[in-house]
């Protein structure tokens, strides 16, 4: 192999890894991306949960007594 050739075939090589290295960094951000969503939606899931059993629950009603109609 020439020196040309070497030089071309290491400048590949080192293109090649930095590709390799800023999709693997992407990656990584878009996984502590995820993460990062599922921690928020898990807390507004928990907090729906709480204000439905908070709302609805029988406990909290409180039973209306029918009026009679005016005459």
């Amino acid at each position: 192999m020439t020196q040309d050739e070497q030089q071309q075939v290491n400048a590949i090589m080192r293109f090649y890894e930095r590709q390799c290295g800023n999709l693997a960094s992407e990656g990584a951000q878009a996984v502590g991306m995820a993460e990062a969503l599922a921690i928020r939606l898990k807390a507004a899931q928990e907090e729906i949960a709480a204000l439905k059993k908070k709302y609805e629950s029988p406990d909290n009603v409180v039973p209306i007594a029918p009026q009679e109609p005016a005459a």
